[in-house]
């Protein structure tokens, strides 16, 4: 067989080209250490390693996760336990003037240092981490609380009104009333012709702003519901009723000066420092929106009950006549209208009140509409729950909240949905700044017993808050806990996708220093065979 020399150049670039590409080969794996660069190097490996890069980069996420919401639950126990500090001082200074034979400058100075303490706590509300108000619940962005003046009373009557208080006063202002009656607007008709006329009933009161040495009489005419202090006023709830004070029960010196003001005497009202709640609350109802001809009105009314982790659309598919007896389909969703699910209602005939009951996850809707209304087709409502936690997600469907409603925790008074004014959060003695509020009252005006009460009051506040701070210190632990779990997690994973996309380094090494060393024995045994030539021979 003749072997031409172009055959000869043939096989000799096959061969090195051969060899060449597996030493290349082996120096990508050499530059990336992976084994697997391409799925064409190991098809059914490939697909693992891509398996389990999607997973690390979820516990990754999730780690990440998980350290920034151990950062704002460490940020958050801080500042509870700041503010433990706080009321512990507290507790000690209202022990110091829950006695008779402290002075009045004595606890004067004493309440100077109690709304310094205050205004310490109320910045401790406002937390604030990487630009987040820990809280304020959803409302993040702006602060928990405003500093603000609320009211103290004994009078049960009294107690829990939607106060609305403008202005701002440096010490507890004492307001009493010399003569009964009740305030109310609508008492006052002003025009004498009308058969129902009332001229109504003029109210005096007096208030005092150092502590019940000096008072100033004003009255409150007949229909005017705003007492004004000078630099405060004060707007009273309609129909309520006041008691004049007597005299004779105050305390009073051998020259007849006023030493102690009865809290009891009357409807005494105590004007002092309060903290406005101005984040979200979870508290029910939820609010209701309607899309569609539906308008809420004096007869038309649309109200959800019940307890609904998200958002709930609900969709009329049929016309539906109050009254009317039968059945309506409608549908709900719990994804924003993504999906939806079918479901049909009753339609009362007897419902004489003319109320649709549509029910849903979690609780249920009723529109309320004269009897032989229609709704019409295509009306939807959404029932949006009232939340103040804010869920970071540290594990494949698990959450914890990282945020918190304020007045749960540190109480003050906020504006609940319907009410015309701000009332005190509830609570009880657990509303560590209405507590505190009151403490500083009595430290200005001088009521000994309500200092006294306020000793227990404070010590009640001070379980409560510690109560808060064991709860996020819980929150710590789990996550805490699931910080080590999932850098296990990630540790194993990423040790089994090394096992099958990694190159071992010595078989790489030994493999190179073949391959090297082939491609230059075929090399030089090329070019010396293809050097040969017949001339060599003549």
């Amino acid at each position: 067989m003749r072997i031409t020399q172009r055959s000869m150049y043939r096989n000799f670039v096959t061969n090195m080209n051969s060899n060449l590409s597996a030493y290349m080969e082996s120096n990508i794996q050499s530059a990336s250490q992976k084994r697997i660069n391409r799925p064409s190097d190991d098809p059914v490996g490939m697909a693992r390693v891509l398996t389990y890069r999607s997973s690390l980069a979820r516990t990754e996420q999730y780690l990440d996760n998980s350290k920034d919401a151990s950062a704002y639950l460490a940020s958050t126990d801080s500042a509870l336990l700041q503010a433990s500090t706080i009321l512990a001082t507290m507790l000690e200074k209202a022990n110091q003037i829950a006695t008779e034979t402290v002075t009045t400058e004595n606890r004067l100075q004493a309440a100077s240092e109690l709304r310094q303490l205050f205004g310490q706590l109320l910045n401790l509300a406002n937390t604030n981490f990487n630009g987040y108000h820990l809280f304020a619940g959803q409302k993040t962005e702006s602060p928990a609380y405003q500093e603000g003046l609320g009211i103290t009373t004994m009078d049960e009557n009294l107690q829990g009104l939607p106060w609305i208080i403008n202005g701002s006063a440096d010490r507890t202002i004492m307001v009493r009333f010399s003569t009964d009656g009740v305030i109310d607007p609508d008492t006052a008709h002003l025009d004498p012709d009308d058969p129902e006329y009332d001229p109504g009933t003029e109210i005096t009161y007096e208030y005092s702003k150092d502590g019940g040495k000096t008072w100033i009489t004003k009255t409150l005419a007949a229909g005017d519901t705003t007492l004004d202090l000078d630099g405060v006023t004060i707007k009273v709830p309609a129909n309520t009723r006041v008691e004049a004070y007597d005299p004779d029960l105050d305390t009073t010196d051998e020259n007849g000066n006023i030493t102690n003001i009865s809290r009891v005497n009357g409807s005494v009202l105590f004007v002092r420092p309060t903290a406005y709640y101005m984040g979200d609350d979870s508290d029910p109802p939820p609010l209701v929106d309607s899309y569609g001809t539906f308008r809420t009105d004096t007869t038309h009314s649309v109200d959800a009950y019940g307890n609904f982790p998200v958002d709930v659309r609900i969709r009329l598919d049929e016309a539906a006549t109050m009254g009317a007896g039968g059945k309506v389909t409608y549908s709900y969703s719990l994804d924003n209208g993504v999906t939806w699910v079918t479901t049909t209602a009753d339609i009362r005939a007897d419902n004489s009140n003319g109320t649709l009951r549509l029910q849903v996850p979690g609780g249920y809707l009723d529109v309320n509409a004269p009897v032989g209304e229609t709704l019409e087709a295509g009306q939807q409502f959404v029932i949006r729950p009232r939340r103040s936690d804010r869920g970071v997600e540290i594990a494949e469907g698990e959450f914890i909240t990282v945020t918190n409603c304020g007045k749960d925790i540190f109480g003050g008074v906020y504006t609940p949905v319907g009410s015309p004014g701000p009332v005190p959060a509830e609570g009880g003695n657990r509303n560590i700044f209405e507590v505190l509020s009151n403490l500083i009252a009595w430290a200005e005006t001088g009521p000994s017993d309500g200092c006294g009460e306020a000793v227990a009051a404070v010590r009640e506040a001070i379980e409560g808050l510690q109560t808060s701070n064991a709860r996020v210190g819980g929150k710590e632990q789990r996550v805490s806990l699931n910080l080590t779990i999932l850098q296990s997690h990630h540790d194993d994973q990423t040790t089994r996708m090394s096992t099958i996309e990694d190159a071992d380094l010595f078989e790489l090494l030994t493999r190179l220093s073949q391959q090297q060393l082939a491609y230059q024995s075929i090399l030089r045994s090329s070019s010396m065979i293809m050097n040969l030539s017949l001339l060599n021979y003549i």
